[in-house]
Protein backbone atom coordinates (compact mmCIF):
# COMPACT_ATOMS: atom_id res chain seq x y z
CA UNK A 1 0.00 0.00 0.00
CA UNK A 2 2.81 2.26 -0.87
CA UNK A 3 2.03 5.49 -2.67
CA UNK A 4 -1.58 6.18 -1.73
CA UNK A 5 -2.56 5.49 1.81
CA UNK A 6 -6.06 4.08 2.27
CA UNK A 7 -7.74 5.31 5.43
CA UNK A 8 -10.07 2.60 6.76
CA UNK A 9 -10.44 3.82 10.35
CA UNK A 10 -10.33 7.15 12.16
CA UNK A 11 -9.21 5.60 15.45
CA UNK A 12 -7.40 2.40 16.45
CA UNK A 13 -9.63 -0.71 16.54
CA UNK A 14 -10.99 -1.68 19.94
CA UNK A 15 -10.00 -5.31 19.25
CA UNK A 16 -6.35 -4.37 19.93
CA UNK A 17 -7.00 -4.51 23.68
CA UNK A 18 -8.33 -8.08 23.54
CA UNK A 19 -5.33 -9.14 21.43
CA UNK A 20 -3.09 -7.59 24.09
CA UNK A 21 -4.94 -9.23 27.01
CA UNK A 22 -4.73 -12.69 25.45
CA UNK A 23 -1.09 -12.16 24.48
CA UNK A 24 -0.29 -11.16 28.07
CA UNK A 25 -2.06 -14.22 29.47
CA UNK A 26 -0.40 -16.62 27.00
CA UNK A 27 3.13 -15.23 27.34
CA UNK A 28 2.75 -14.37 31.03
CA UNK A 29 1.64 -17.88 31.84
CA UNK A 30 4.90 -19.18 30.42
CA UNK A 31 6.85 -16.64 32.50
CA UNK A 32 5.10 -18.03 35.54
CA UNK A 33 6.07 -21.56 34.48
CA UNK A 34 9.74 -20.53 34.36
CA UNK A 35 9.52 -19.47 38.00
CA UNK A 36 7.77 -22.58 39.35
CA UNK A 37 10.86 -24.62 40.21
CA UNK A 38 12.71 -21.55 41.54
CA UNK A 39 9.82 -21.04 43.95
CA UNK A 40 10.19 -24.61 45.27
CA UNK A 41 14.00 -24.97 45.14
CA UNK A 42 14.46 -26.69 48.51
CA UNK A 43 11.54 -29.09 47.95
CA UNK A 44 12.75 -30.06 44.47
CA UNK A 45 16.35 -30.59 45.67
CA UNK A 46 15.26 -32.81 48.57
CA UNK A 47 12.81 -34.86 46.50
CA UNK A 48 15.21 -35.55 43.61
CA UNK A 49 18.29 -35.62 45.89
CA UNK A 50 20.16 -33.11 43.71
CA UNK A 51 22.57 -30.22 44.29
CA UNK A 52 21.99 -26.50 43.76
CA UNK A 53 23.91 -26.67 40.48
CA UNK A 54 21.78 -29.57 39.22
CA UNK A 55 18.63 -27.70 40.20
CA UNK A 56 19.87 -24.65 38.28
CA UNK A 57 20.26 -26.84 35.19
CA UNK A 58 16.55 -27.65 35.36
CA UNK A 59 15.87 -23.93 34.98
CA UNK A 60 18.48 -23.76 32.24
CA UNK A 61 16.80 -26.61 30.34
CA UNK A 62 13.63 -24.53 30.03
CA UNK A 63 15.67 -21.59 28.74
CA UNK A 64 17.48 -23.80 26.20
CA UNK A 65 14.20 -24.93 24.66
CA UNK A 66 12.91 -21.38 24.87
CA UNK A 67 15.94 -19.88 23.11
CA UNK A 68 15.99 -22.37 20.24
CA UNK A 69 12.28 -22.39 19.51
CA UNK A 70 11.75 -18.65 19.93
CA UNK A 71 13.92 -18.10 16.86
CA UNK A 72 12.04 -20.85 15.00
CA UNK A 73 8.74 -19.41 16.18
CA UNK A 74 9.40 -16.13 14.34
CA UNK A 75 9.44 -17.58 10.80
CA UNK A 76 6.67 -19.99 11.79
CA UNK A 77 4.57 -17.07 13.01
CA UNK A 78 5.18 -15.27 9.72
CA UNK A 79 4.15 -18.38 7.74
CA UNK A 80 1.25 -19.77 9.81
CA UNK A 81 0.22 -16.58 11.56
CA UNK A 82 0.71 -15.69 15.24
CA UNK A 83 -2.67 -17.11 16.29
CA UNK A 84 -1.86 -20.67 15.19
CA UNK A 85 1.74 -20.47 16.43
CA UNK A 86 0.77 -19.22 19.90
CA UNK A 87 -1.99 -21.84 20.17
CA UNK A 88 0.55 -24.54 19.33
CA UNK A 89 2.85 -23.24 22.08
CA UNK A 90 0.02 -23.30 24.62
CA UNK A 91 -0.87 -26.89 23.70
CA UNK A 92 2.76 -27.95 24.17
CA UNK A 93 2.83 -26.20 27.54
CA UNK A 94 -0.36 -27.92 28.62
CA UNK A 95 0.95 -31.39 27.73
CA UNK A 96 4.46 -30.96 29.18
CA UNK A 97 3.20 -29.59 32.51
CA UNK A 98 0.34 -32.06 32.97
CA UNK A 99 2.80 -34.95 32.61
CA UNK A 100 5.02 -33.75 35.51
CA UNK A 101 3.43 -35.90 38.26
CA UNK A 102 4.37 -39.09 36.34
CA UNK A 103 7.31 -37.97 34.22
CA UNK A 104 9.36 -35.90 36.69
CA UNK A 105 10.00 -38.50 39.36
CA UNK A 106 13.65 -38.70 38.23
CA UNK A 107 16.15 -35.97 37.42
CA UNK A 108 16.35 -37.04 33.76
CA UNK A 109 12.56 -36.95 33.43
CA UNK A 110 12.33 -33.52 35.07
CA UNK A 111 15.08 -32.17 32.80
CA UNK A 112 13.30 -33.44 29.68
CA UNK A 113 9.96 -31.93 30.68
CA UNK A 114 11.61 -28.60 31.56
CA UNK A 115 13.14 -28.60 28.09
CA UNK A 116 9.67 -29.19 26.56
CA UNK A 117 8.28 -26.32 28.63
CA UNK A 118 10.79 -24.06 26.91
CA UNK A 119 9.78 -25.34 23.47
CA UNK A 120 6.16 -24.32 24.09
CA UNK A 121 7.22 -20.96 25.47
CA UNK A 122 9.44 -20.36 22.44
CA UNK A 123 6.51 -20.65 20.03
CA UNK A 124 4.54 -18.17 22.14
CA UNK A 125 7.39 -15.71 22.57
CA UNK A 126 8.25 -15.70 18.87
CA UNK A 127 4.88 -14.17 18.00
CA UNK A 128 3.15 -12.64 21.02
CA UNK A 129 4.72 -9.16 21.30
CA UNK A 130 5.21 -8.65 17.56
CA UNK A 131 1.58 -9.60 16.85
CA UNK A 132 0.34 -7.19 19.53
CA UNK A 133 2.49 -4.31 18.21
CA UNK A 134 0.81 -4.55 14.79
CA UNK A 135 -2.53 -3.64 16.38
CA UNK A 136 -1.24 -0.52 18.15
CA UNK A 137 -0.28 2.73 16.36
CA UNK A 138 3.28 3.99 16.75
CA UNK A 139 2.01 6.90 18.86
CA UNK A 140 0.92 4.62 21.72
CA UNK A 141 3.11 1.58 21.06
CA UNK A 142 5.56 2.35 23.87
CA UNK A 143 2.75 2.37 26.44
CA UNK A 144 1.28 -0.80 24.90
CA UNK A 145 4.53 -2.76 25.08
CA UNK A 146 5.14 -1.34 28.56
CA UNK A 147 1.81 -2.65 29.80
CA UNK A 148 2.40 -5.95 27.99
CA UNK A 149 5.87 -6.65 29.37
CA UNK A 150 4.99 -5.29 32.82
CA UNK A 151 2.04 -7.60 33.30
CA UNK A 152 3.89 -10.54 31.74
CA UNK A 153 6.81 -10.02 34.14
CA UNK A 154 4.49 -9.76 37.11
CA UNK A 155 3.46 -13.38 36.51
CA UNK A 156 6.67 -14.33 38.34
CA UNK A 157 4.89 -13.15 41.48
CA UNK A 158 2.07 -15.67 41.10
CA UNK A 159 4.49 -18.59 41.24
CA UNK A 160 6.41 -17.12 44.19
CA UNK A 161 3.21 -16.71 46.21
CA UNK A 162 1.17 -19.77 45.20
CA UNK A 163 3.77 -22.56 44.97
CA UNK A 164 4.70 -22.61 48.68
CA UNK A 165 0.99 -22.52 49.57
CA UNK A 166 0.12 -25.49 47.34
CA UNK A 167 3.10 -27.53 48.56
CA UNK A 168 2.12 -26.74 52.18
CA UNK A 169 -1.43 -27.94 51.43
CA UNK A 170 -0.09 -31.41 50.62
CA UNK A 171 0.55 -31.34 46.88
CA UNK A 172 3.90 -32.58 45.59
CA UNK A 173 6.00 -30.12 43.62
CA UNK A 174 5.20 -32.10 40.46
CA UNK A 175 1.45 -31.85 41.12
CA UNK A 176 1.84 -28.14 41.80
CA UNK A 177 3.42 -27.65 38.36
CA UNK A 178 0.59 -29.63 36.73
CA UNK A 179 -2.06 -27.51 38.48
CA UNK A 180 -0.43 -24.15 37.85
CA UNK A 181 1.13 -24.91 34.46
CA UNK A 182 -0.89 -27.56 32.65
CA UNK A 183 -4.54 -26.80 33.35
CA UNK A 184 -4.42 -23.02 32.62
CA UNK A 185 -2.43 -23.61 29.40
CA UNK A 186 -5.10 -25.98 28.06
CA UNK A 187 -7.86 -23.44 28.71
CA UNK A 188 -5.85 -20.57 27.22
CA UNK A 189 -5.15 -22.58 24.04
CA UNK A 190 -8.87 -22.95 23.34
CA UNK A 191 -9.77 -19.34 24.19
CA UNK A 192 -6.87 -17.86 22.21
CA UNK A 193 -7.55 -19.87 19.05
CA UNK A 194 -11.28 -19.13 19.08
CA UNK A 195 -11.33 -15.45 20.05
CA UNK A 196 -8.13 -13.82 18.72
CA UNK A 197 -7.53 -12.71 15.13
CA UNK A 198 -4.20 -11.87 13.56
CA UNK A 199 -4.02 -8.35 12.16
CA UNK A 200 -3.62 -9.75 8.65
CA UNK A 201 -6.78 -11.85 9.11
CA UNK A 202 -8.81 -8.86 10.27
CA UNK A 203 -7.40 -6.44 7.65
CA UNK A 204 -6.08 -8.47 4.68
CA UNK A 205 -3.42 -6.73 2.63
CA UNK A 206 -2.28 -4.35 5.39
CA UNK A 207 0.90 -4.79 7.42
CA UNK A 208 -0.06 -2.88 10.59
CA UNK A 209 -2.64 -0.51 12.00
CA UNK A 210 -0.47 2.47 10.97
CA UNK A 211 -1.38 1.65 7.35
CA UNK A 212 -5.11 2.16 7.87
CA UNK A 213 -5.15 5.17 10.20
CA UNK A 214 -4.64 8.90 9.48
CA UNK A 215 -1.06 9.92 10.23
CA UNK A 216 -2.32 12.41 12.81
CA UNK A 217 -3.71 9.45 14.77
CA UNK A 218 -0.99 6.85 14.21
CA UNK A 219 2.27 8.80 14.38
CA UNK A 220 3.62 10.64 17.45
CA UNK A 221 4.31 14.38 17.47
CA UNK A 222 8.02 13.85 17.67
CA UNK A 223 9.71 15.65 14.80
CA UNK A 224 11.25 18.36 16.97
CA UNK A 225 12.23 15.84 19.64
CA UNK A 226 13.89 13.59 17.09
CA UNK A 227 15.96 16.46 15.67
CA UNK A 228 17.01 17.60 19.10
CA UNK A 229 18.07 14.11 20.18
CA UNK A 230 19.67 13.11 16.85
CA UNK A 231 17.49 10.11 16.15
CA UNK A 232 19.11 7.67 13.74
CA UNK A 233 16.99 7.00 10.64
CA UNK A 234 17.97 3.97 8.52
CA UNK A 235 16.33 1.95 5.75
CA UNK A 236 14.07 -0.66 7.26
CA UNK A 237 14.86 -4.30 6.40
CA UNK A 238 12.15 -5.84 4.20
CA UNK A 239 13.60 -9.32 3.67
CA UNK A 240 15.37 -11.98 5.72
CA UNK A 241 18.71 -11.13 4.10
CA UNK A 242 18.40 -7.42 4.85
CA UNK A 243 17.24 -8.26 8.35
CA UNK A 244 20.38 -10.17 9.30
CA UNK A 245 22.64 -7.57 7.65
CA UNK A 246 21.14 -4.71 9.69
CA UNK A 247 23.48 -3.32 12.34
CA UNK A 248 20.57 -1.77 14.21
CA UNK A 249 18.83 -5.14 14.44
CA UNK A 250 21.97 -6.73 15.92
CA UNK A 251 22.40 -3.88 18.40
CA UNK A 252 18.79 -4.37 19.46
CA UNK A 253 19.59 -8.06 19.92
CA UNK A 254 22.59 -7.24 22.13
CA UNK A 255 20.47 -4.93 24.29
CA UNK A 256 17.87 -7.68 24.62
CA UNK A 257 20.62 -10.11 25.61
CA UNK A 258 21.48 -7.74 28.46
CA UNK A 259 17.89 -7.20 29.61
CA UNK A 260 17.24 -10.95 29.28
CA UNK A 261 20.29 -11.58 31.46
CA UNK A 262 18.63 -9.43 34.10
CA UNK A 263 15.02 -10.43 33.68
CA UNK A 264 15.48 -14.20 33.39
CA UNK A 265 18.74 -14.51 35.32
CA UNK A 266 17.44 -12.64 38.34
CA UNK A 267 14.60 -15.14 38.65
CA UNK A 268 17.20 -17.65 39.84
CA UNK A 269 19.78 -15.24 41.35
CA UNK A 270 17.57 -13.46 43.88
CA UNK A 271 16.10 -16.61 45.52
CA UNK A 272 19.58 -18.20 45.78
CA UNK A 273 21.07 -14.99 47.17
CA UNK A 274 18.42 -14.80 49.89
CA UNK A 275 18.51 -18.52 50.68
CA UNK A 276 22.25 -19.03 50.93
CA UNK A 277 23.81 -15.62 51.70
CA UNK A 278 21.08 -14.37 54.03
CA UNK A 279 19.92 -17.80 55.35
CA UNK A 280 16.23 -16.98 54.91
CA UNK A 281 13.49 -19.61 54.78
CA UNK A 282 11.60 -20.55 51.61
CA UNK A 283 8.58 -18.61 52.90
CA UNK A 284 10.63 -15.46 53.54
CA UNK A 285 12.29 -15.75 50.13
CA UNK A 286 8.92 -16.18 48.44
CA UNK A 287 7.58 -13.08 50.20
CA UNK A 288 10.55 -10.87 49.29
CA UNK A 289 10.89 -12.06 45.68
CA UNK A 290 7.13 -11.78 45.18
CA UNK A 291 7.31 -8.09 46.06
CA UNK A 292 10.49 -7.64 44.00
CA UNK A 293 8.92 -9.09 40.86
CA UNK A 294 6.15 -6.49 41.09
CA UNK A 295 8.82 -4.01 39.99
CA UNK A 296 8.18 -5.37 36.48
CA UNK A 297 4.54 -4.33 36.70
CA UNK A 298 5.48 -0.75 37.60
CA UNK A 299 8.70 -0.27 35.62
CA UNK A 300 7.55 -1.48 32.19
CA UNK A 301 4.54 0.83 31.68
CA UNK A 302 6.38 3.70 33.38
CA UNK A 303 9.27 3.39 30.92
CA UNK A 304 6.81 3.17 28.02
CA UNK A 305 4.89 6.26 29.15
CA UNK A 306 8.08 8.29 29.56
CA UNK A 307 9.34 7.31 26.09
CA UNK A 308 5.94 8.13 24.50
CA UNK A 309 5.10 11.32 26.37
CA UNK A 310 8.34 12.87 27.65
CA UNK A 311 10.63 11.85 24.78
CA UNK A 312 7.89 11.99 22.09
CA UNK A 313 8.29 8.42 20.87
CA UNK A 314 12.10 8.45 20.97
CA UNK A 315 13.15 5.27 22.80
CA UNK A 316 16.88 5.41 23.45
CA UNK A 317 17.02 8.06 26.24
CA UNK A 318 14.81 5.89 28.46
CA UNK A 319 16.87 2.80 27.55
CA UNK A 320 20.02 4.58 28.77
CA UNK A 321 18.39 5.89 31.94
CA UNK A 322 17.08 2.42 32.80
CA UNK A 323 20.50 0.81 32.26
CA UNK A 324 22.28 3.29 34.51
CA UNK A 325 19.62 3.08 37.25
CA UNK A 326 19.64 -0.74 37.21
CA UNK A 327 23.44 -0.88 37.48
CA UNK A 328 23.34 1.51 40.45
CA UNK A 329 20.74 -0.64 42.22
CA UNK A 330 22.89 -3.75 41.82
CA UNK A 331 25.79 -1.96 43.47
CA UNK A 332 23.47 -1.14 46.39
CA UNK A 333 22.25 -4.73 47.01
CA UNK A 334 25.34 -6.03 48.93
CA UNK A 335 25.04 -3.12 51.39
CA UNK A 336 21.30 -3.53 52.00
CA UNK A 337 19.95 -4.94 55.31
CA UNK A 338 17.28 -7.64 55.14
CA UNK A 339 14.36 -5.34 56.17
CA UNK A 340 15.11 -3.10 53.15
CA UNK A 341 15.92 -5.91 50.71
CA UNK A 342 12.44 -6.18 49.19
CA UNK A 343 12.46 -2.47 48.31
CA UNK A 344 15.94 -2.54 46.74
CA UNK A 345 15.17 -5.69 44.73
CA UNK A 346 11.87 -4.10 43.66
CA UNK A 347 13.79 -1.05 42.37
CA UNK A 348 16.37 -3.28 40.65
CA UNK A 349 13.68 -5.19 38.81
CA UNK A 350 11.82 -1.95 38.10
CA UNK A 351 14.94 -0.36 36.61
CA UNK A 352 15.47 -3.23 34.20
CA UNK A 353 11.75 -3.24 33.44
CA UNK A 354 11.85 0.46 32.53
CA UNK A 355 14.12 -0.62 29.64
CA UNK A 356 11.84 -3.48 28.59
CA UNK A 357 8.73 -1.27 28.34
CA UNK A 358 9.94 1.13 25.63
CA UNK A 359 12.41 -1.35 24.11
CA UNK A 360 9.78 -3.79 22.82
CA UNK A 361 8.44 -1.06 20.55
CA UNK A 362 11.85 -0.89 18.89
CA UNK A 363 11.99 -4.24 16.99
CA UNK A 364 8.79 -3.49 15.05
CA UNK A 365 10.01 0.08 14.38
CA UNK A 366 13.37 -1.10 13.00
CA UNK A 367 11.79 -3.21 10.23
CA UNK A 368 8.83 -3.17 7.84
CA UNK A 369 5.47 -4.48 9.04
CA UNK A 370 5.84 -7.93 7.49
CA UNK A 371 9.12 -8.46 9.37
CA UNK A 372 7.77 -7.28 12.75
CA UNK A 373 7.08 -10.77 14.15
CA UNK A 374 10.52 -11.95 13.00
CA UNK A 375 12.18 -8.94 14.67
CA UNK A 376 10.41 -9.61 17.95
CA UNK A 377 11.29 -13.31 17.72
CA UNK A 378 14.96 -12.53 17.09
CA UNK A 379 15.14 -10.14 20.04
CA UNK A 380 13.27 -12.61 22.26
CA UNK A 381 15.82 -15.27 21.32
CA UNK A 382 18.72 -12.99 22.19
CA UNK A 383 17.04 -12.13 25.49
CA UNK A 384 16.58 -15.79 26.27
CA UNK A 385 20.24 -16.46 25.45
CA UNK A 386 21.10 -13.77 27.98
CA UNK A 387 19.07 -15.55 30.65
CA UNK A 388 20.46 -18.90 29.50
CA UNK A 389 24.03 -17.73 30.01
CA UNK A 390 23.27 -15.84 33.21
CA UNK A 391 21.80 -18.62 35.38
CA UNK A 392 24.60 -21.22 35.16
CA UNK A 393 27.35 -18.58 35.03
CA UNK A 394 26.07 -16.94 38.21
CA UNK A 395 25.76 -20.31 39.95
CA UNK A 396 29.27 -21.37 38.90
CA UNK A 397 30.70 -18.00 39.97
CA UNK A 398 28.86 -18.11 43.30
CA UNK A 399 30.01 -21.68 43.97
CA UNK A 400 33.63 -20.77 43.24
CA UNK A 401 33.46 -17.59 45.35
CA UNK A 402 31.33 -19.10 48.13
CA UNK A 403 28.81 -16.25 47.87
CA UNK A 404 26.12 -14.94 45.53
CA UNK A 405 27.33 -11.37 46.11
CA UNK A 406 29.95 -11.79 43.36
CA UNK A 407 27.30 -12.45 40.65
CA UNK A 408 25.49 -9.33 41.87
CA UNK A 409 28.54 -7.22 40.99
CA UNK A 410 28.79 -8.97 37.62
CA UNK A 411 25.16 -8.02 36.94
CA UNK A 412 25.97 -4.39 37.75
CA UNK A 413 28.67 -4.34 35.05
CA UNK A 414 26.34 -6.00 32.52
CA UNK A 415 23.58 -3.49 33.31
CA UNK A 416 25.85 -0.48 32.77
CA UNK A 417 26.97 -2.01 29.44
CA UNK A 418 23.39 -1.61 28.17
CA UNK A 419 24.07 2.09 27.58
CA UNK A 420 26.27 1.25 24.55
CA UNK A 421 23.73 -0.52 22.27
CA UNK A 422 21.07 2.03 23.25
CA UNK A 423 23.33 4.81 21.97
CA UNK A 424 24.06 2.92 18.74
CA UNK A 425 20.40 2.11 18.00
CA UNK A 426 19.35 5.71 18.72
CA UNK A 427 15.66 5.26 17.89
Amino acid sequence: MAETKTILLQKPPAARWWVMVMGILAYGHFFMIMQLISSMTTTVMEDLNITVTECTWLLTATKIGFAIFTLLGGPLGTRLGPRRTITLGLILNAVSNLVFPWGATTYAGAFTLCLLQGVGGGFISGSAIGATCLWFPTRSRGLATGIFTGLVGSMFTIASVCCPMLVSSGLSWQQTIAVMGGIPAAGLAVIYFVTVKDFGEAYPGYASVDDILPESVSMPKKVEGQKRMKVRETRKPDSMGEFFRSGSVWMAGILTFITGWMQLGLGSLFPQLLLFDYSLSDAQVASITGLAFLGMMVGCPLGGIISDKVFHGVRYPMLMIGAIFTGAMFLLIPHTPVPMMALVLFLTYGGNASICGPFWSVPSELVTGKMAVMASAFCSTMGTLGGLVASPLMTITATAAGTYIVPVYICAVVAFAGVIPALVIRR
